[in-house]
């Protein structure tokens, strides 16, 4: 299982599926058998039930956690680089995306090389310097949980907790294979809301990544806005640089 991991994760091609229904049992390194992944169609917000293969929820340690994020950084920055082809997965709304995308690693690779620093000892959260200094209390908890599987879309996410719920902070997804990815998303948000639930928390937040449907995207995964909460921008390249919204997933 150990061999498997660190092939998926050096080959960063290896992804990951949604299921509609599954059941999980949340440890990290194991693996999980689901009976859908729900599929986005390119060119609408309209998401289609197929046959999903096994994935695997795995907690990463940083360096691990890095290597991944350099090479999906790499690919961002190749295919944005390459401009427009008609058989390119990243066109119209997902160049947006991409765009996106291409912030979102560079964030998370500045703060899970943090968590490696602090993992060696080589940095306190006492001496961390801006932007990092402000996260030091939630950095203190913060987790790095993947979802892997052979070729079917990867996702990443930086995971902390707090007093009775736990937070999805930043969320990335293997550019290489946008589409496939964005069912590893949602599979490992249904990961992290599992574990949340044997935790005892009593809700999952979520500070949501660009998606070409909007909040009906992660609605999939039962995270909605919070009641009375302004609606979300329409304009696409308004909600490419949006950082303010919050979505939370209720554990009943």
């Amino acid at each position: 299982m150990a061999f498997l991991v660190l092939f998926a994760i050096l080959a960063a091609a290896r992804d990951l599926t949604l299921s509609g229904s599954a059941v999980f049992t949340l440890r990290a390194g194991s693996t999980h058998e689901t009976g859908f992944r729900i599929t986005p169609r390119l060119s609408q917000g309209v998401y289609a039930r197929v046959p999903a293969p096994a994935f695997l929820i795995k907690e990463l340690v940083p360096p691990r956690a890095l290597a991944l994020l350099f090479s999906w950084d790499k690919a961002a920055q190749d295919s944005r680089s390459a401009g427009f082809a008609p058989d390119k997965e990243a066109i119209g709304e997902r160049a947006l995306k991409l765009k996106q995308l291409a912030t979102q690693l560079g964030e998370m690779k500045g703060q899970v090389n943090v968590l490696g620093l602090l993992s060696k000892g080589s940095l306190t959260l006492e001496t961390l310097q801006e932007p990092h200094k402000s996260m030091a209390k939630r950095l203190s908890t913060t987790r790095i949980m993947a979802a892997i599987s052979a070729g079917q879309g990867s996702a990443m996410a930086l995971v902390s907790r707090g007093e009775g719920y736990m937070s999805i902070d930043l969320i990335a997804t293997n550019p290489s294979y946008m589409v496939a990815s964005e069912t590893a998303e949602l599979a490992l948000l249904e990961a992290v809301v599992a574990e949340a639930a044997q935790a005892g928390a009593s809700e999952v937040k979520l500070s949501p990544a660009f998606q070409v449907g909007g909040d009906t995207f992660y609605s999939i995964a039962g995270f909605l806005p919070a009641e009375g909460a302004p609606p979300e921008p329409t304009d696409d390249r308004a909600r490419v640089v949006d950082k303010s919204r919050v979505l939370y997933r209720r554990i009943s």
